[in-house]
């Protein structure tokens, strides 16, 4: 009995100087970056689009750069370029503007005055946006460079 009882107090002794397991820290998030071009501006009135970039030179300035957190995008920058028109109905952003996604999968933008600036969809890249003209409307089709 007494040989058990020195026993179980030894591995008390040994066990009472264990702590417990430290956790493994967050690994560091996976941060990726590409950048867009406009490939394709697409007008649209009473239902028919055409492809207005070939007649503008100045659309092959625009730059969006798409920052990616973990796999999923998490944030843009978007440079106008040359573009003479900025009337999209909110200003653009002039520096890395947040993004997530909503319940329906697709990414929202927000600054203070705009929500949904960009629309990501399996990769394709869109911004929708509409000038002085009335039923007419304007989307950007980016492509990766």
């Amino acid at each position: 009995m007494k040989k058990y009882l020195l026993l179980f107090a030894a591995a008390a002794f040994l066990l009472a100087g264990c702590d417990k397991p430290t956790p493994e820290p967050d690994p560091e998030p996976v941060v990726e970056t590409a950048e867009y071009t406009i490939s394709q501006v697409l007008q649209t009135a009473g239902g028919a689009s055409v492809d207005i970039k070939p007649f503008f030179e100045w659309f092959d300035s625009f730059n969006l750069t798409l920052k990616i957190t973990d796999g999923k995008p998490s944030a843009i920058t978007i440079n106008n370029g040359s573009i003479p028109h900025s009337n999209y109905g909110f200003t653009l952003p002039t520096s890395e503007t947040e993004c997530y996604y909503d319940a329906t999968k697709k990414m929202l933008c927000r600054t203070s005055d705009m929500t949904n600036l960009v629309g990501y969809d399996n990769g394709k890249i869109t911004i929708p946006f509409t000038l002085d003209g009335k039923g007419v409307s304007y989307e950007y089709v980016l492509a990766k460079k």
